[in-house]
């Protein structure tokens, strides 16, 4: 099959596997994924190998389970020679070079970006990158990093690079001449050529996070500190030094230095780096799996021998597929190829249940959850992500088995719903969550909401109980945040408890309290985090607001936003939302919900006022020479109407001149101009609020 894009870090691992005689596939979720066209968070590997013949082949991989799975992180993949595995360096040769290195060049360095106190800087990132690779040599490293500038300390012609090279080419017949050759290979570090080894890749690394350093910055003389800070400019970006650091300790180092960076006041700003765009590449022995005596753990996990047997105790057709690589030489990796030609095996129909939308269980459904009964959820999960359907014996099934659910940890079957919860068809989810029994073992709550009427204008809409008000809110909840779409779903919970009476009139006087209790105990009992319960709460509690715009004034707004915070009024306001529209009523933002919403602005903004000034009474009394009294609030309102009129000037020494140009002048006139204008401001700053949200 052409087209398949694959990381290059997964198609060494298919080569390398194949080279040791291993055969090997990429299988399961990432197989759906790249036949659906969507990037895959991991990427799964099934081999014949074991997990010891597996780190045989990687020796930096994890295997600290009992499924035979190996984990690899795949910037470790990169393809490079190690040189530590050809050549060792004896400690008193380590102690000479460095020796050599500080005293008889670096120390003369003239550049003092670029001395000592940077290899010093180079060699401790590069130890931190090395420590997560168990391959390379910590000592051969750390001499790397403290030879591969020692060519700025020499006098001529020609870069740095090549004078150090030349400086270790004169020590042949002092130190072993294939130590001698690793180093002068390793301390090419010019980005602008691509790296052999992964020695000289870690110093690269290495060298470009100190160039963030900001002390190193302040050493330099205006002039080079101008030229580094033009490269930093120009150079960090995705298509620069972002795609020079593959290592992951290396980007978080790299992502922890611009942090630092951008807090100094340099005159710009870096964009910041991506360290989430690494894949995880697992590496699984093939395996069948016994009885489930749980229906959760296998009781016993056997090796197999075929792709065939592993294929066959999967979960879902769209999850049991599985590509192979066609044969690859290695040359063409390292061509930086992306696309390769992969034959795709489907014993299971995996393809046309895809093309179909359909999730169906490999092989006997019954089986499939007897042994595992979290897939069950699972099954609901890719229903909603995928916007597929259950395929009918899988959902009968489904139906049949679904007492297994209580042999599920509660934080398996959270994960679960949590993803269900946060998928584009949420209500959907809990649609059939419900059809299958599956919502009696998750939130039995949501069950006893069925068929309870609502009362007044809910009694006639289409969403006439508190279940399908419940199911729409959620489905019509505008945020993608997870505490939010829980309060939307699960607002009116406590309705059932304190309905009183029938019919439209019946009430249900304080449900939002009810509400709260009983979601604080529904979310804990799933383990979800503290925080998560609490905020969680706290919107459900208070989603029953009151507010008209004749009757709630300033104070009332404030209470609000004291008792929620106004970091959770977005949310609350997402939740009401939710709530109106999951009832039926046409508009989700009425007047007094955009009212109420420019009511929560402008209590929250202070007004424009002297406080804004990068310069206080204090510092007039100081500087100007001056007494306390009322020439400080007139010479502060005055300079105030001025940055008005040029923000730019609002800096302590501008802002000073002007003051001392103040000081001797009649500012009675002047203070009564800039009190109309700072008035006139703070009306215009109002009334752009009120245009924001649509309210007179």
């Amino acid at each position: 099959m052409k087209n398949i894009k694959i990381p290059k870090s997964v198609q060494l691992v298919l080569l390398k596997l194949a080279k040791a005689d291993f055969e090997a596939f990429v299988v399961g979720g990432s197989v759906r994924d790249v036949l659906l066209k969507k990037t895959p968070k991991d990427w799964d590997i099934a081999t014949k190998a074991t997990p010891e013949q597996v780190l045989e082949v990687f020796p930096d991989g994890k295997y600290e389970n009992a499924f035979g799975t190996v984990l690899l992180s795949n910037k470790y993949l990169s393809g490079l020679e190690v040189l530590s595995e050809k050549i060792k360096i004896a400690p008193e040769t380590k102690k000479e070079l460095l020796n050599m290195a500080k005293e008889k060049y670096l120390k003369k360095v003239k550049c003092p970006g670029h001395g000592l106190l940077h290899a010093e800087n180079v060699a401790k990132n590069a130890l931190e990158i090395t420590k997560t690779f168990k391959r390379v040599d910590l000592d051969l490293v750390e001499t790397i990093a403290f030879l591969h500038d020692i060519g700025r300390a020499v006098e001529g012609d020609g870069g740095h690079i090549k004078k150090g090279q030349a400086v270790i080419s004169k020590l042949k017949g002092k130190f072993p001449s294939k130590l001698l050759k690793a180093l002068k290979e390793a301390i090419f570090h010019d980005t602008n050529v691509s790296r052999e080894n992964l020695e000289t890749q870690i110093i690269v690394e290495a060298d470009l996070i100190d160039s963030l350093s900001f002390n190193r910055i302040s050493s330099f003389g205006e002039e080079i500190k101008e030229e580094h800070n033009n490269w930093l400019k120009t150079y960090f970006n995705k298509e620069g030094a972002f795609k020079e650091v593959i290592s992951i300790k290396g980007r978080e180092l790299m992502f922890n230095a611009i942090e630092k960076l951008n807090k100094e006041e340099i005159g710009f700003k870096l964009p910041q780096i991506e360290i989430g765009e690494n894949e995880n590449v697992e590496i699984t022995t093939f395996r069948i799996e016994s009885k489930y005596s749980d229906k959760r753990h296998p009781d016993e996990v056997k090796f197999a021998k075929t792709l065939t047997e592993d294929l066959s105790r999967r979960d879902f057709t769209i999850n049991a597929m599985a590509l192979k690589q066609r044969k690859k030489e290695e040359k063409n990796y390292q061509e930086n190829s992306n696309i390769a030609e992969y034959e795709v095996i489907d014993l299971f129909k995996g393809r046309a249940d895809l093309q179909n939308g359909l999730i169906r269980a490999v092989g006997e459904p019954l089986e499939r959850f007897d042994e595992d009964a979290l897939r069950m959820v699972r099954a609901v999960r890719f229903a909603v992500s995928l916007s597929f359907k259950l395929e009918e014996t899988t959902k009968k099934a489904i139906c049949e088995k679904v007492s297994n659910m209580s042999f599920i940890s509660k934080e398996r079957i959270r994960d679960e719903f949590e993803k269900i919860i946060l998928s584009d068809n949420p209500g959907k989810g809990v649609e059939l969550l419900v059809e299958t029994g599956l919502m009696k073992y998750i939130i039995p709550e949501v069950v006893q909401t069925i068929g309870i009427e609502q009362n007044h204008h809910h009694y006639y809409g289409p969403y006439n109980t508190v279940y399908k008000h419940l199911m729409a809110s959620l489905a019509k909840c505008p945020s993608k945040k997870l505490e939010v779409r829980l309060a939307a779903f699960l607002h009116d919970i406590g309705k059932p408890s304190v309905k009183r009476g029938n019919g439209e009139k019946a009430t249900f006087y304080n449900h939002e309290y009810a509400g709260a209790r009983m979601v604080g105990q529904i979310l804990t009992r799933l383990k979800f985090p503290k925080k998560t319960i609490e905020k969680t709460v706290l919107l459900v509690r208070n989603h029953m607001f009151y507010y008209n715009v004749d009757e709630v004034g300033e104070a009332g707004v404030r209470r609000v936003v004291r008792k929620v915070g106004k970091s959770n009024i977005k949310d609350l306001i997402d939740v009401r939302i939710g709530d109106r529209l999951g009832s039926g009523v046409p508009k989700a933002v009425p007047y007094k919900l955009r009212h109420f919403q420019y009511m929560v602005e402008k209590v929250s903004k202070d007004p424009i006022s002297v406080k804004q000034l990068k310069i206080n009474g204090d510092i007039l009394i100081k500087e100007l020479k001056i007494n306390p009294g009322p020439q400080i609030g007139a010479i502060l309102e005055v300079l105030l109407a001025e940055v008005i009129e040029k923000p730019e000037i609002n800096e302590k020494k501008q802002l000073l001149i002007l003051a001392k140009n103040l000081k001797s002048k009649d500012l009675a006139d002047l203070r009564v101009a800039a009190k109309g204008k700072i008035k006139q401001e703070n009306k215009k700053a109002q009334q752009q609020e009120k245009q924001k949200h649509w309210v007179k």
